[in-house]
């Protein structure tokens, strides 16, 4: 998830496991304006 933010354009991520440290870091990607959607 982290290197979505260094790539140019949309990046979409699949299969993503539903742990409490990859919602932490979508809502950090979200505070830094990334749309982000589960």
């Amino acid at each position: 998830m982290a290197a979505a933010i260094l790539a140019a354009g949309k990046s979409t991520l699949k299969a993503v496991p539903n742990l409490s440290d990859i919602f932490v870091c979508g809502r950090l990607l979200g505070r830094l304006g990334c749309k982000v959607t589960r």
